[in-house]
């Protein structure tokens, strides 16, 4: 089915619904629900760079460490590793479809792991997990993008492949006392013209994440479904507010 065909036939399952539950609603002599609708999306401003630096070789964990908060962060060749920010702000990651190819089944192992961070840009990047394609029960956390708890994050022209978990993964953060994903949401995730082959488990996460949206996306070979929104039990007030995956396409 081409983007315009899914898109129409979903057009049309809302609207059969919606008459439905007006049938429903008349014969029981009480008004129809109001139609709820999500306010539009507006994608967030870009993050205030002020400068640019570029990897030049060696851990690039590294280098990011020391690196402070606010520029472009060029990387130009191959990587093997990952990359863990924790309280990071005002990050730029360029590649020139750079290969940065990671190792595990964790969400430590995760290409890009995001922890209460906020304007992190993620663009040009082919991530590589080391997962021979298929879903793996116990072996299903290592992400091409783990955010839990971030805050405007964005994945640009990216290729993830070959991850034994979900491509892009929005969850809520840390919090005192309490587990990872209890904390804070994950909020406004913007992942857009990239490509997903060989996942293990979900295309797209959301577990306690909001304004989640996926676009122009392809996916392929992913292990259990393209999409997922789901609230974790630690956290059951929260999640799966404006969700979308507008003009995607699946092969397979």
């Amino acid at each position: 089915m081409t983007p315009t065909t899914i898109k129409a036939e979903y057009l049309r399952a809302l609207a059969a619904e919606k008459a439905l539950s007006d049938r429903i609603a008349k014969l029981e002599g009480v008004e129809p629900p109001p139609v709820i609708v999500p306010p539009a999306y507006r994608p967030f401003p870009a993050p205030a760079t002020s400068r640019t630096v570029t990897h030049s070789g060696g851990s690039l964990q590294s280098f990011v460490d020391g690196t402070p908060d606010g520029p472009i962060i060029n990387v130009p060749n191959a990587v093997t590793g990952n990359v863990h920010l924790k309280g990071r702000h005002n990050l730029v990651f360029v590649g020139a479809q750079t290969t940065l190819k990671t190792s595990g089944s964790n969400a430590e192992a995760s290409n890009f792991y995001l922890e209460d961070s906020t304007d992190i840009v993620i663009r040009g990047f082919a991530l590589v997990g080391d997962n021979p394609g298929n879903f793996h029960p116990g072996q299903e956390s290592q992400m091409g993008v783990a955010s839990y708890g971030c805050q405007r994050v964005e994945v640009d022209r990216c290729a993830v492949l070959n991850v034994w978990g979900d491509g892009v993964y929005a969850a809520g953060g840390s919090a005192p006392g309490v587990n990872r994903g209890a904390g804070p949401l994950s909020d406004y995730v913007w992942t857009h013209d990239s490509s997903f082959a060989g996942i293990g488990r979900m295309g797209i996460a959301v577990v306690n994440g909001n304004h989640v949206r996926t676009e122009r996306c392809t996916f392929a070979n992913v292990g259990i479904s393209i999409l997922d929104i789901e609230v974790e039990v630690y956290r059951p007030d929260a999640g799966g507010f404006a969700v979308d995956l507008p003009d995607c396409t699946v092969d397979g």
